[in-house]
């Protein structure tokens, strides 16, 4: 770290910028679920198709996550991040035109490409706008709550879109599309500080190369599949919850979107919580046991019949508000595990990678076993075992991979 960035000390304005982008990203993602119903009935969808307007991102990010973080570490993560939001201004206003289902999936996929770059390039950039390794962790622990407050943002705004026959989901797209837009000119006048890659650095970069270097090292192999258990659990945990309020509880739709937003919100709480506790020089893995330890442990009161429903959605809460301290002590590690710091974005897209394979698998295992049991109390099955295999695989983080830098 340089003596003129410990002098300056933390820049908190850009550390603000740059988590914002990464809730712009979010925005993205939360607003397809509740605008689905009119998607499908104006354009005609099936279920399944509908399914992948959702799932594209996830679908892209698990694929190529580790070489869209390679992207990142040869382009410049700046660069990358502009990059970015370009592609999901482009895609959300050509959605917003889209006259046909499969154009509009296109579209999607666009808002895909340009979500990856983002959420690996952020990370990296925490790094060079804050002046000690605490300050790090806790931007890092800020950072983990992007896609929590972005989504539960999103999912209390879209109605006041969708109940308007004059808005409706069309003006949902075009509004967020010019917010990427205009958040990308912003970034572009108030980030030319950071640090830029040099042109002949980049040329000989190899991503293929990098890929290859990361996945010898066991520290960040190890936390993007301990990052699974915790995406995964969390999405069948917040997927499903809506459904199984409305069928427990007898709550309305509205209502249980509601209440489904309250508990992704609480979730922002955690990831700052772990941050702290990573500023505090916590072992990150011990963060990571007992944080699985606990999601094991709730989710089976969450799932089971013989705890009252009210109660049931309460530890639905406490759940997410602490396991929050598991991405919020992720992202502080992640880009510090790379075996070079050059590597940090590849780092970073890997844990990414890791965190939507989880999200692709769990929850479709989770709803089999659910409808091959006929009760939701199978659900706990899959949510506990996979928080217990996040626990075998902290432990492994423990033993064989060196502890993220303490210097930055």
């Amino acid at each position: 770290m340089s003596e003129e960035k410990t002098r300056a000390g933390t820049n908190w304005s850009l550390v603000s910028i740059l988590i914002g982008a990464g809730v712009v990203c979010a925005f993205q993602i939360g607003k397809a679920p509740p605008a689905l119903p009119a998607i499908r009935d104006e354009l005609g969808l099936d279920l399944v198709f509908a399914g992948w307007l959702i799932g594209v991102y996830a679908l892209f990010a698990a694929a190529v996550g580790i070489l869209g973080g390679a992207f990142s570490d040869a382009a410049g993560y700046r660069r990358a991040l502009l990059f970015g939001l370009a592609c999901i201004a482009l895609g959300s206003i050509s959605g917003a035109l889209a006259p046909t289902g499969e154009i509009l999936l296109l579209a999607r996929f666009a808002e895909a490409v340009g979500y990856l770059p983002i959420v690996v390039s952020v990370p990296p950039l925490l790094g060079q706008v804050t002046a000690t390794e605490g300050d790090r962790r806790v931007a890092a622990g800020i950072w983990g709550a992007y896609m929590p407050a972005g989504t539960a943002a999103m999912m209390v705004a879209a109605p006041l879109f969708l109940e308007y026959p004059d808005l409706g989901w069309r003006a949902l797209w075009l509004v967020n599309g010019a917010l990427a837009g205009l958040y990308a000119v912003g970034m572009a006048l108030t980030t030319g500080g950071l640090e830029r890659p040099r042109v002949t650095a980049a040329v000989k970069r190899k991503p293929v190369r990098d890929v290859v270097s990361l996945l010898k090292s066991p520290g960040p192999v190890l936390l993007g599949l301990f990052f699974g258990t915790y995406a995964g659990n969390y999405l069948t945990v917040y997927g499903f919850l809506p459904t199984m309020l409305i069928e427990d509880l007898g709550v309305t739709r509205s209502e249980a979107a509601l209440m489904a937003a309250f508990a992704v919100a609480v979730n922002i709480g955690g990831n700052i919580f772990g941050g702290w506790l990573r500023k505090k020089n916590i072992p990150f893995a011990t963060i990571l046991i007992c944080g699985s330890l606990f999601t094991a442990v709730t989710a089976i009161g969450i799932f089971s019949g013989a705890v009252p429903p009210g109660v049931r959605y309460g530890m639905a809460v406490l759940y997410s508000a602490f396991c929050g301290v598991i991405p919020g002590a992720t992202w502080s590690a992640a880009a510090s595990l790379a075996p070079k710091r050059e590597l940090a974005g590849t780092a970073v897209g890997w844990v990414v990678q890791g965190g939507n394979i989880g999200t692709l698998i769990l929850p479709p295992v989770t709803a089999a076993l659910v409808a091959a049991f006929a009760g939701w109390h199978a659900a706990a099955w899959a949510v506990a075992g996979a928080s217990l295999l996040g626990v075998v695989l902290a432990l492994l983080i423990a033993r064989f991979a060196a502890q993220p830098a303490e210097d930055g």
